[in-house]
């Protein structure tokens, strides 16, 4: 409508220019600009933030990296934020991260109701989130920062966690997941035990091998924590494993759904990536790395490249997973500019020093002001918490909220948790 009204505005000063030739001239260029403006805007709607990036991926690629916006559209920090911890992808250090950001702040964490039994440090095992498995809120209060294991329902968290939640996760590249996976979870010992009985004593390469090429004699090895775990933990359901249109529409899903997908090979990148998106301080995300070197000895492990070829048609939901969000990382790094790369060059000068303190017999280390960030300084009691495992961490955050609750509920006569 503003086009037509510009375009017949034109024409009728055009009749009119003999007559008055100066004023004219003014409203020929006014016209032409505005039509030259609206005429280089899309008929449909300019769509910003978690809509833009889910509309560029429906068809599971993304055509310009301008097509992706830059950081964060907010104007405050983020407070409440869903981070889903898949299996064997770093997300130890990053709950850690989340962990301690919820305690300086005060934020409600989400934590599990127990402290003991069969994977009490999940939210849900093998199930997504329901209020019993979780430690209440006093009445009126709602969670802030979720980071616990818990298979993803978008519905069932949308029923607990507030609207405004930003979803955020992380990924590995597919091979070094499987492997990893396959070797802390008992996969690969399991095989050893099961291959003796028809091929003997292998070295690990060609235990892979025999697997892949005999998998039906393995069917006793439990596969559940090696098969296509991290579209698992994100949601996809077994019986899906081989739909590959599924597949797509679930990759889709994920798309609109989660604002950041983090990679683990750019673990500095990520952390980096994600403190602007959420627009926190660069003290939110200094960390220990975690879990770098497994309790269980580790091996040198490796695939035959035909292996890497039957575990991308075994894993086709991982590997398409990964492939799919890392491009739109790359993406999403680029259109930061070179200003991320400089951040994360002092962020890593940051860490080593920060790492070195921790390590030393010092009591305080002093961050200076710089481009990135405020100064602050890290304390030995910082140190400890970075370095924690998870257990005590978690078992510390259920203390609290478990207590918490019980005061509360005692003095609005509510039943207490015991």
């Amino acid at each position: 409508m503003i086009k037509i009204f510009s375009y017949r505005l034109y024409e009728l000063t055009m009749r009119l220019y003999l007559k008055y030739a100066t004023q004219a001239v003014i409203i020929i260029f006014i016209c032409t600009s505005i039509w030259y403006i609206l005429d280089s805007q899309p008929a449909e709607h300019i769509v910003h933030g978690r809509d833009k990036a889910s509309s560029s991926s429906a068809q599971l690629q993304f055509t310009s990296s301008s097509k992706i916006q830059r950081t964060s559209r907010r104007t405050s920090p983020t407070k409440n934020v869903v981070f889903l911890k898949v299996h064997k992808v770093g997300g130890s250090t990053l709950m850690n991260l989340f962990y301690r950001y919820a305690d300086s702040k005060n934020l409600n964490l989400m934590v599990p109701i127990d402290t003991e039994g069969d994977h009490w440090n999940y939210l849900g095992f093998n199930t997504t989130l329901h209020p019993k498995n979780i430690v209440p809120l006093p009445r009126g209060e709602s969670y802030n920062i979720l980071c616990n294991h818990v298979l993803y329902d978008k519905q069932a968290f949308l029923k607990i966690m507030p609207n405004d939640s930003v979803y955020i996760t992380i990924l590995r590249n597919p091979v070094g997941q499987f492997v990893s996976a396959a070797m802390y979870y008992n996969f690969l010992s399991s095989l050893e035990q099961e291959a003796r009985k028809h091929i003997g004593l292998q070295p690990i390469p060609e235990l892979f091998h025999e697997y892949f090429t005999n998998r039906d004699r393995y069917s006793s090895v439990n596969s559940y924590h090696v098969r296509n775990k991290m579209s698992h933990d994100l949601g996809l359901p077994m019986s899906r494993f081989d739909d590959k249109v599924f597949i797509e529409r679930f990759i889709q899903n994920l798309t609109r759904d989660y604002e950041l997908v983090m990679m683990m090979e750019y673990f500095t990148e990520s952390v980096i990536l994600m403190r602007r998106f959420l627009l926190w301080t660069l003290e939110d995300v200094i960390f220990i790395p975690l879990n770098v070197n497994m309790r269980k000895k580790k091996k040198n492990v490796m695939m035959y490249n035909d292996d890497i070829d039957a575990l991308s048609e075994w894993n086709y939901a991982d590997f398409q997973l990964y492939k799919h969000f890392e491009q739109r990382y790359m993406q999403q790094i680029e259109a930061e500019g070179p200003s991320l790369q400089q951040e994360v060059t002092y962020f890593n000068d940051v860490l080593e020093k920060i790492a070195a303190f921790c390590a030393s017999d010092k009591e305080l280390y002093a961050v200076t002001e710089s481009e990135w960030s405020k100064a602050f300084d890290v304390s030995k009691e910082q140190c400890k918490m970075m370095t924690s495992d998870a257990i005590p961490v978690i078992k510390t955050a259920i203390r609290k909220s478990r207590k918490r609750f019980n005061t509360w509920a005692m003095s609005n006569d509510v039943q207490v948790l015991t």
